[in-house]
């Protein structure tokens, strides 16, 4: 199979299949009073009118049967019970008492005489089955001491018949629910222990792949480790669920009903298959109970629950920690983005202090603004369009003078105010990035009406600057500075800079003061000038970043730089520990200024790449408050919001900095790269194809339209593309293009080389990872290619590690399983990846690689069921695929969509 690398990918959550759903909320509706069914199907069907008329009439039919679905096929003539005390099963396991008894299961004390030790035996009811479900046997794989410790499962004849039996840790305690019971609210302290306790086995078990699907107070045992410290841990994996199906009647569709009812997430309540955010969301409830004494939504029937996210326990109960009410309330918020990633990451929410006072303001400004912002708006468009450009430069001055034009460009589009109206500014990177280097030529490209552009010179110490504003249309200069600086006065030159701009355009924006440092400015624009996407350039901005915070340690723009740098250094290298220490240092610029909207802008790329959506979204928005014109702002508000799987409004958010910005390039480049992954290639084409012919020197373009023309099957005009880009500026992607034409075309060696040569100086990526090894077996390099194969696979459980909640990086990890051997986990990872993002093209074609790869035909075309007819030509041209696309069933797909 063959991939090209993007930027990422993005979530989008729709239902299962419709069978499989209709089926769920039958057995859901059926767990609830009759009174209340009608409204909760309401709420769940409110997408689907047609699909409420089938449950409800189906339901009709149920009770005109008088409980037909309710009742057991034949009577019971078993007996009760499967053991007695004093039964010896399997001439080993002593039967000793009975101990707990379930709705579906009894569990006995027993004395394993092999062992010499006391156990638990747990097996199924007479009645219900005789074997216990095969899911339990992914919870045996599951060790930790938070954890209920499952030994082995086992066969026994009894009077009843044939019955399996399992057994497992034998724990002595009370349940959490009985300590609940008993002491109404547990102490924070003891809440605390508890807590992180369960987050951790919860962590364990989904990290195994194991979703619970069951967690409340009753299934966590209260008990004491040898050193007689509370140890809390989590049992009954009865329903324990890894979903071994990618359609069709799972086995967690099939089990969904017998969870509890005011554990049950809401997306279970419309009838979605359970994921491990189902199991986050009950966590939610179990830790609302243990601090308050009573459940968020206690006595509130089912249509009153969907959708809605319940009160903080500290609204409910004096006393509640402020981290509690935050972790608490993020666990049950309606839609699974929203909910942090994993149980690990609660804990951490948890443990968080109030540091100082400004996060609580930070917080409160953002709640606020998220309530009263609104987004897409038409501003009234400005009369005149600045270019800041690159200023000309020698040797010596070169790396000021990037570094003051960028300081520059982040100064004017902060502005706000009457600026907006006035002008819009196109910032220097933006000139870079598509190698406009004179006044004439941002006219053409931009539609500039005005220049900030003029040359820098160093000598005898001094730096010699002549910057104007030149109007472009009369090619006068507008307004013009000449002056000398220091190295220690450089830090000036923006300020005078910005403040002449806004005497050109009569901009009465009252202007901030300088946020550094004379003495740190110099590192600092060092910094700005060196980041760029290069391993030296990186290490080297982070260092200038340092000097510039001893300098400087008050400020936050150098902090705000090393963040970038230090997310920079984590793209190139997939060196995890790069993110965690760029997410401290944009906490501490937060901590300096919690009103910059540069430091805002990293913070929201940081966020999206931990897959915590919503708090990156509220970080955009309040850097739009701040610089609604910021060239970049808009386009991630809708990065953020494709990434949330909200297409629509992502759709609104590009048109919108299409309209803030009419004739730009750069809108218009990221709205056709959006069009191409919803599998609208022709569309995207026709606005890159305009694109090239506005900037026929933009590499980035020349790529993404060769990539468009690539997935539309047009691979001689996409190989054209990407050999025009390499002319203009060779780099990895570009490589990789012509590596996936020459897999297409079936020259596999030659796609081999073009892999290696990429990977020189692409960083590192699953993705591209698993190409290579595609390409080293299809070209009959079995050890080059099983090599390939295991770094894809660890750089994709690194990728799901870092944002679970993407569900691009499980289908690499699900494929690179495949590929290694890992049957079991490559069904369960691809299964996560289509639950998060079933109409990410990208994830199906991953995950229908994955199951051709392990021989599953049948869920490879129920999953391609309703694809979209561009998927379906993609997946003909791929040479793995050619058993898969003449096969009669997958012919007759393409022929529904022609």
């Amino acid at each position: 199979m063959v991939d090209l690398p993007e930027g990422g990918g993005w979530i989008v959550v729709e239902h299962p299949g419709r069978d499989e759903r209709l089926m769920s909320l039958m057995e859901l509706a059926l767990t609830i009073p009759e009174d209340d069914r009608e409204p909760y199907l309401r709420v769940a069907c409110e997408d689907d009118p047609g699909l409420f008329r089938e449950v409800t009439e189906r339901l009709e039919w149920e009770r005109k049967m008088n409980g037909f679905l309710l009742q057991p096929l034949l009577p019971r003539t078993e007996p009760e019970r499967p053991f007695k005390p004093g039964d010896v099963a399997l001439g080993r396991f002593e039967i000793v008492r009975e101990i707990a008894e379930g709705g579906m299961a009894i569990v006995y004390e027993a004395f394993d005489q092999k062992l010499e030790r006391r156990i638990a035996i747990k097996c199924p009811k007479p009645g219900f089955r005789r074997r216990l479900p095969p899911e339990l046997r992914n919870a045996l794989e599951v060790s930790h001491p938070n954890i209920c410790r499952l030994y082995e499962i086992h066969t026994a004849h009894t009077d009843a018949g044939e019955v399996e039996f399992l057994t497992m840790e034998l724990l002595e305690g009370e349940t959490l629910l009985e300590r609940i019971r008993r002491v109404e609210r547990i102490p924070v302290a003891e809440a605390a222990m508890i807590a992180r306790q369960v987050c951790l086995g919860l962590a364990e078990a989904h990290r195994k792949g194991v979703v619970h699907g069951d967690l409340k107070p009753g299934n966590v045992i209260i008990t004491k480790d040898p050193n007689d410290t509370i140890r809390a841990v989590i049992t009954d994996f009865g329903l324990a669920q890894p979903v071994s199906e990618i359609s069709g009647p799972t086995a967690a569709a099939q089990s969904r009903f017998r969870g509890t009812p005011d554990f049950i997430a809401p997306e279970l309540w419309k009838g979605s298959p359970i994921t491990p955010s189902s199991d986050i969301y009950a966590l939610g409830v179990m830790l609302f109970e243990m601090i308050s004494g009573r459940r968020p939504f206690e006595g509130r029937p089912a249509s009153q629950r969907i959708g809605v996210t319940p009160v903080a326990p500290g609204k409910v109960a004096p006393g509640v920690p402020r981290a509690w009410d935050r972790a608490v309330t993020n666990c049950l918020a309606p839609e699974t983005i929203a909910r942090p990633s994993s149980a690990a990451e609660v804990a951490a929410l948890l443990q968080e202090k109030d540091r100082t006072k400004w996060i609580v303001l930070l917080a409160a400004a953002l709640s606020l603004l998220i309530a009263v912002y609104v987004f897409a708006r038409r501003p009234e468009m400005p009369a005149a369009v600045l270019t800041v450009m690159d200023l000309d430069s020698d040797g010596e001055s070169a790396i000021f003078a990037r570094g003051v034009m960028v300081d520059v460009s982040r100064r004017l589009t902060a502005l706000g105010g009457d600026a907006d109206r006035k002008v819009r500014v196109i910032m220097v990177d933006d000139s870079d990035r598509i190698d406009v280097r004179r006044p004439e030529q941002a006219a053409d490209v931009f539609g500039a009406t005005h220049a900030l552009t003029g040359r820098i010179r160093h000598a005898g110490g001094r730096f010699t600057v002549d910057v104007a504003v030149l109007d472009l249309k009369s090619r006068q200069n507008l307004k013009e500075l000449h002056s000398d600086y220091s190295r220690a006065e450089i830090g000036s030159l923006p300020g005078a800079l910005t403040i002449m701009v806004a005497a050109v355009f009569d901009i009465r924006t009252k202007l901030a003061a300088a946020t550094i440092s004379q003495p740190a400015y110099p590192d600092y624009v060092q910094g700005l000038s060196l980041l760029k996407s290069d391993l030296d350039t990186a290490d080297s901005a982070i260092a200038s970043f340092g000097r510039a915070i001893e300098a400087d340690p008050d400020s936050a723009l150098p902090y705000a730089g090393l963040a970038e740098a230090q997310r920079l250094k984590w793209g190139l290298t997939n060196d995890r520990s790069w993110l965690e220490r760029a997410e401290e240092s944009a906490a501490k610029a937060l901590a300096r200024n919690p009103d910059s909207a540069e430091t805002l802008l990293v913070l929201g790329k940081l966020k999206v790449s931990r897959g915590a959506y919503a708090e990156a979204a509220a970080a955009y928005r309040r850097a739009l408050a701040l610089a609604p014109n910021h060239p970049d702002a808009h386009v991630r508000m809708a990065e953020v919001q494709r990434e949330a799987g909200q297409i629509a409004e992502a759709a609104r958010s590009y048109e919108t900095a299409i309209q803030l910005q009419p004739g730009y390039y750069r809108p218009y480049f990221d709205y056709a790269v959006f069009l191409s992954r919803l599998g609208r290639y022709q569309d995207a084409i026709v606005q890159l194809e305009t694109l090239t012919r506005i900037a026929p020197r933009m590499r980035s373009a020349r790529y993404e339209l060769g990539r468009s023309y690539l997935e539309s099957g047009r691979l001689s005009d996409a190989e054209r593309e990407f050999r025009t880009a390499i002319a203009i500026r060779e780099s990895w992607a570009e490589l990789v293009g012509l590596a996936a034409v020459s897999h297409l075309q079936g020259r596999f060696r030659d796609a081999a080389t073009y892999y290696e040569q990429a990977m020189k100086t692409a960083p590192v990526s699953a993705n591209l990872l698993a190409n290579m090894g595609d390409a080293y077996r299809l070209s009959g390099r079995p050890a080059d290619s099983a090599s390939a194969y295991a770094k894809a696979l660890a750089s994709a459980e690194n990728d799901v590690q870092t944002n679970p909640r993407n569900g691009f990086h499980h289908a690499m990890l699900g494929y690179a399983a495949a590929r290694t051997g890992d049957a079991r986990r490559a069904v369960f990872e691809t299964t996560q990846a289509v639950a998060l993002a079933q109409k990410d093209t990208r994830v199906q074609w991953r995950a229908v690689a994955t199951l051709e790869a392990l021989g599953r035909r049948e869920e490879s075309l129920r999953l391609l069921q309703d694809a979209p007819k561009s998927l379906l030509d993609d997946l003909s041209r791929q040479p793995d695929l050619s058993a898969l696309v003449t096969d009669p069933r997958f012919i007759q797909l393409k022929s529904l969509q022609n």
